[in-house]
């Protein structure tokens, strides 16, 4: 995924990776990342006009930082 002029690549888990179940149920792998971003409601608004998804609207957290959810176009 390109993120202005930075990359970022994630991979899957190989053959020779050895990753013990966890016991809490949680997912293997990424459950979310979080991006610090200037003027996040106008970046919304270009996000979901070029088709992204936002299945969590904008929201305010108890430290006073704001976020959302965004799903890009492979979920």
């Amino acid at each position: 995924m390109k993120l202005g002029e930075c990359l970022l690549n994630i991979r899957g888990k190989r053959p020779e990776d050895s990753v013990a179940p966890p016991e809490t149920g949680k997912r293997y792998g990424i459950d979310h990342m979080c991006f610090q971003v200037t003027g996040i409601e106008k970046m919304l608004e270009e996000f979901a006009a070029k088709g992204g998804e936002i299945p969590e609207l904008l929201f305010e957290l108890p430290n006073g930082n704001r976020g959302a959810y965004i799903a890009g176009p492979e979920g």
